[in-house]
């Protein structure tokens, strides 16, 4: 062990012999000497003093934050002046806030900063949050309090000795006992801070408080807000362990009597999460009735149910905590989907939609609440609306609504809303026509029933047992259909796990009903990147020779313009180091202005640059000498600018080294917004006083595009699908895809693919279309079966920049597997802008059924005006075209999504054109949902590819959009700051 004390420690013993202090005085830390040294030596000084030392209360102290922490506090003062006086005893609860102002003013502040372990191990086996211990910094032990402190509202403190395995309630319920909170902050002896839940209505599986934590749990009756709660939590985290120094400040009593009861009835073990399930039509519920309730942000449910005459199969997803929505398949058993001659003896398939929305959450005294809308947008053979209220106590979860339609048609009740409008107790019949068509009209009219029941969780930790009431009573089932029906009470057991439920029960008193999910969080999907290289060695911030720099400019060149440039031969040291650690291409690596390296990069493999540019940086600070203060990273794209990222040397090497205090902590990577290449000023120079011919050729707004032509080429396999149909459901073509592109020049690149169909069933498809368009995506079966080679794509493509955000692409060839032509497309993106536009218009013709170099006599113009949108609020992303379709029709298509931190992303779109719903057919307009989940997600190396699914009710014709496959959008992805922000979700360590 290292020897850091140089001097005696000095004792400080406080009231009660409470705590110990060791001061570290300045100058005492060796140069570079980590915290988990610093630590582990001190705590050995500490222990041959006192037995009592309590590692989680390490106060690691760092003067520079003085400042910050003062105006948190003075934040919380300013809070307590302005926060509404409200209950029956407002003197009183004035008298509260006046001491708890008194008593706030009074803590010290003590410039401690919080890590997330304070233990010498840890530290050294998480580098990254091991600290380099400086000077002017000190560490304070505390002792064990062996003691919770509970702050009162008059900001006294009321300590309880320390329990094992009950929950933070029992601690109020020591203090508080008449105190009603329904949320506690609870601040560790270490600092770190937790939002508990303490009432039985929002029970949650539980954090035990460790000797020395604080626990503020505001009344609910009180005004104190959120905002205050979460400041006052993390001021007090800066306090150290309570019940030691602070006794002197804050009163205090200590309660012990009866604890043994009390901690019986406050069990940490007996509180649990609510477990959640998905009932028979694939959304949060019981059996056939929906909830309230709603999975976390970013689930994803697939199940099948079935109760005769019922096969259902469903997709769900929550894209945002107060949304959940799908679509569904419901196959009816004992109904042919048309005549014998038709489509054979297959059953009857009804396509339909769900939403559901949170109007608001739960509270002590109030139920969470959703409205919900079934089979939306669909035939409408299913459609009901519904309001619906969940309360919970403990295990249990009771819900109660009323519905209208479908789920209502038990009609027990007067419709409500008649009492104010007398045509709502009539529900008309829907009009569905062509289906897709959204029957606002009928919605939450009709005879009203109520619904609503009971989940138990019991004992067993993954048992749920079901029990409602069923509004509908099955004698209006869609086709004519009577369902026998002996009783309206349904009863079910559901098996809960982390990722699959498997639901049993008996329905309408006669009918079995069985019900797997499948679920999981797409916002949650990671994989370790374990067929990576290593990460490469972080090295030491070098330190800047005294002796004149090796990058120093002749005297007849401008101080301004650096001369220096890497060796041929180490220059394609540092490249190739690069390519096997990440796959990306620089052309080349270059110095200017003496200080700065800047990369051309012109090709990018994986989505994830929070994990790609560590690597590349790391490999380029271990090339550079010391002079080199900062990276420039210019992105490009067949020698077209596209960005450029600046990276601050030393800043990176000291967040990627080590933890540190928020005073420190700035961002080492950050993308330049100003539009244009950096170093054009600097290129200029260059050229003018003839450094470098090879530089020459670098023009105001482009990079020098001299590497021999590019060549790419893979391998990989396809998938295409086609859901529902006369004589069948599912339809499929699976084969082998090689794709290929060849640079020309800058700017200018072909490109293509070959398929090769191994397998598919498309031969039996025989639906037609019955729109009165030209058939531009109905032929879907003689584009599958007329060839088992085909060329999906083979083109040619130039794109230019025209200035700092304008950009313009051409291009000519097999555009896709339908169409070929001629384009042309127009963007302008300003960097880290939030909103983008573009203009495409091509002239195209239908391509021959064999998908060679054949085509059709059909020719159209077609093109769009697109307006991008990046909302900034939760990752919703908006995309506006308005243009002319291939069918000739014109209209406006509305793209809404929402992007993931992990790069997955969920939406729906829809077309209306100016055909009417007659002419369009079945489904009435385009419209569906898509969902993409990066390769990066789940495979152990990086990828530019994704999966995705796209669902369309029906394919037709109208509103159909040219499928290009180089858009200038995608394409200058990398001017959206948000790529640094991608990657796996955060772990808390």
């Amino acid at each position: 062990m290292r020897a850091f004390l140089k001097r005696p420690a000095l004792l400080h013993f406080c009231s009660l012999a409470s705590c110990i202090v060791l001061a570290a005085y300045y100058g005492m830390a060796q140069a570079d000497e980590r915290l988990s040294q610093v630590l582990e030596s001190q705590a050995n000084s500490a222990v041959s003093a006192s037995e009592q030392l309590y590692l989680p209360g390490v106060m690691w102290k760092i003067p520079d934050e003085y400042g910050a922490q003062d105006n948190l506090r003075t934040e919380l003062l300013d809070a307590l002046d302005h926060l509404e006086i409200t209950g029956p005893t407002p003197n009183r609860l004035k008298k509260q806030r006046s001491k708890f102002k008194v008593r706030l003013d009074a803590l010290p502040i003590t410039t401690r900063v919080v890590l997330p372990r304070m233990e010498p191990l840890w530290l050294e086996a998480n580098p990254r949050f091991d600290p380099i211990f400086k000077p002017s910094q000190s560490l304070e032990f505390r002792a064990n309090p062996g003691t919770v402190a509970v702050l009162l509202p008059d900001g006294s403190q009321c300590s309880v000795p320390h329990r094992s395995g009950v929950s933070v309630a029992y601690y109020l319920s020591r203090c508080t006992p008449s105190h009603r909170a329904d949320w506690a902050w609870l601040i560790q002896a270490g600092g770190l801070v937790s939002k508990v839940s303490v009432e039985r209505w929002n029970v949650t599986q539980q954090i035990e408080a460790a000797p020395g934590a604080w626990i503020w749990a505001p009344n609910r009756d009180e005004d104190w807000s959120d905002r205050f709660s979460d400041n006052l939590a993390s001021f007090l985290a800066t306090q150290g362990p309570s019940g030691s120094t602070l006794n002197a400040i804050l009163p205090n009593r200590v309660l012990d009597f009866g604890w043994q009861e009390a901690a019986e009835a406050y069990r940490a073990e007996d509180d649990r999460d609510l477990p959640l399930s998905a009932n028979d039509l694939g959304l949060v519920g019981l059996l056939q009735t929906p909830t309230a309730r709603f999975y976390k942000e970013g689930n994803l449910t697939v199940n099948l149910s079935h109760a005769y005459p019922y096969y259902r199969m469903q997709m769900m997803v929550t894209p945002f905590d107060w949304l959940e929505t799908g679509l569904r398949y419901t196959a009816i058993t004992n109904q042919l989907y048309g005549p014998v001659s038709f489509s054979g003896t297959q059953s009857y398939k009804d396509k339909s939609v769900d939403l559901k929305v949170r109007l608001w959450t739960e509270s002590a005294h109030r139920p969470q609440v959703a409205v919900g809308i079934q089979d939306v947008g669909g035939t409408g053979l299913f459609s009901s609306e519904y309001v619906v209220a969940n309360k919970r106590w403990d295990d249990f979860d009771v819900s109660a609504g009323l519905a209208w339609g479908y789920m209502g048609n038990g009609g027990d009740i007067r419709n409500p809303i008649s009492y104010l409008v007398s045509s709502y107790q009539t529900r008309r019949a829907n009009d569905v026509g062509q289906g897709g068509q959204v029957s606002y009209k009928t919605f939450f009219s009709g005879p009203t029933a109520l619904f609503g029941g009971v989940q138990y969780h019991t004992p067993w930790e993954h048992w749920v047992v079901k029990a409602e009431l069923d509004g509908n009573n099955y004698q209006s089932e869609p086709l004519g259909n009577v369902l026998k029906h002996s009783s309206p009470i349904n009863l079910g057991l559901t098996h809960v796990d982390k990722n699959v439920d498997l639901s049993f029960g008996l329905e309408r008193g006669n009918t079995f009903m069985f019900n797997v999910a499948l679920h999981g969080n797409i916002a949650e999907v990671s994989m370790p990147k374990i067929s990576m290289p290593p990460m490469p060695p972080l090295d030491p911030m070098p330190v800047l020779a005294t002796e004149p720099s090796m990058v120093s400019p002749p005297r007849d060149i401008p101080s301004n313009v650096g001369t220096a440039s890497l060796s041929p031969e180490k220059r394609a040291e540092i490249i190739d180091e690069i390519f096997k650690q990440i796959e990306w291409k620089v052309k080349s690596i270059r110095a200017y202005d003496d200080d700065t390296w800047v990369c051309d990069i012109q090709f990018v493999k994986g989505r994830y640059f929070k994990e790609l540019l560590p690597r590349m940086i790391r490999v380029l600070h271990h090339h550079a000498p010391a002079n080199i203060s900062t990276f420039r990273l210019m992105f490009t794209l067949k020698g077209m600018y596209i960005s450029e990222y600046t990276v601050d040397r030393a800043q990176f090497v000291r967040n990627e080294s080590e933890w540190l205090p928020p005073s420190e902590r700035a961002p080492a990577i950050e993308l330049d917004r100003s539009g244009h290449p950096w170093r054009d000023d600097a290129v200029r120079s260059r050229v003018a006083y003839g450094v470098e011919e090879e530089e020459a050729a670098y023009g105001p707004y482009e990079v020098a595009y001299k590497e021999p032509k590019g060549y790419e080429a893979s391998l990989g396999t396809f998938y295409r699908q086609v859901l529902g149909g006369p004589n069948g459901f599912w339809f499929y073509t699976l084969g082998l895809e090689g794709a290929a592109s060849l640079d020309l020049w800058k700017g200018a690149w072909l490109m293509g693919a070959v398929d090769y169909k191994v397998l598919t069933n498309l031969d039996s498809y025989t639906q037609a279309g019955s729109s009165n368009l030209p058939r531009v995506r109905t032929f879907l079966q003689q584009y599958a079966t007329a060839t088992d080679v085909m060329i999906p794509n083979a083109q040619f493509v130039q794109a230019v920049r025209l200035s700092n955000n304008q950009y313009v692409s051409a291009y000519a060839g097999l555009l896709e597997s339908y169409f070929g032509g001629v384009g042309a497309e127009w963007l302008y993106r300003k960097t880290g802008s939030s909103w983008a536009l573009g203009v495409d218009v091509n002239r195209v013709r239908q391509r021959d059924f064999q998908q060679k170099f054949a085509f059709l006599d059909y020719e159209v113009t077609t093109g769009h005006a697109s307006l991008y949108w990046d909302t900034g609020w939760q990752g919703l992303n908006v995309k506006t075209s308005v243009g002319q379709y291939l069918a000739g029709d014109r209209g406006v298509t509305v793209d809404i999504g929402k992007t993931f931190q992990n790069g997955a992303r969920v939406g729906a779109f829809a077309t209306r054109t100016n055909v009417s719903a007659t002419q369009f057919g079945e489904g009435s307009f385009d419209k569906g949902i898509y969902l993409s989940i990066p390769f990066d997600a789940f495979l152990t190396h990086h990828s530019n590819s994704s999966a995705n699914f796209v669902w369309r009710p029906t394919t037709r014709d109208g509103g159909a959009i040219l499928d290009r496959n180089f858009t200038l959008y995608n394409a200058t992805d990398l001017r959206n700051p948000k790529r640094l922000e991608y990657g796996p979700p955060l772990l808390t360590p």
